[in-house]
């Protein structure tokens, strides 16, 4: 009974060691090599080509809320109320306007007209055009 045991556990082990460890390294071969690792050196890398035409495009120019001010197309002249309802006398340089509701010109949008002021948004800036000029921030 014993030397059945032992001869069992004997086979086992050769069995087990008798697999086709060939089969089991060149799956690990595939994990371990993609093919990234190396590359021709006389050719140049397409990554290092989109670096290089990153580095050669000028970046935007970044846009303040000064700027948005100093290019503003129009002036608020006045509004004229009645109730509820109100129209924005908007000064765009050789004619005045009068705007009810919503008014664009060069990007700039007019999109509220409050008791004393409208509201204009451009390029995510949004701010507010009191009567004579003065810009708020909002």
């Amino acid at each position: 009974m014993n030397k059945k045991i032992i001869i069992l556990v004997i086979l086992s082990f050769v069995l087990i060691f008798s697999l086709p460890f060939s089969v089991l390294a060149e799956e690990n071969e595939k994990d371990l090599y993609s093919g990234k690792e190396f590359r021709n050196p006389f050719v140049e890398s397409p990554v290092i080509q989109v670096e290089r035409e990153a580095e050669e495009r000028p970046a935007e120019p970044v846009i303040t809320f000064a700027d948005i001010r100093r290019e503003l197309p129009f002036n608020l002249d006045g509004i004229i109320s009645s109730g509820t309802d109100r129209i924005a006398l908007i000064d765009v340089g050789d004619r005045v306007e009068l705007v009810r509701g919503y008014y664009s010109k060069d990007g700039y949008e007019l999109i509220s007209i409050e008791r004393d002021s409208v509201i204009v948004r451009n390029r995510g800036f949004r701010f507010r055009l009191k009567i004579g000029g003065e810009v708020d921030e909002r």
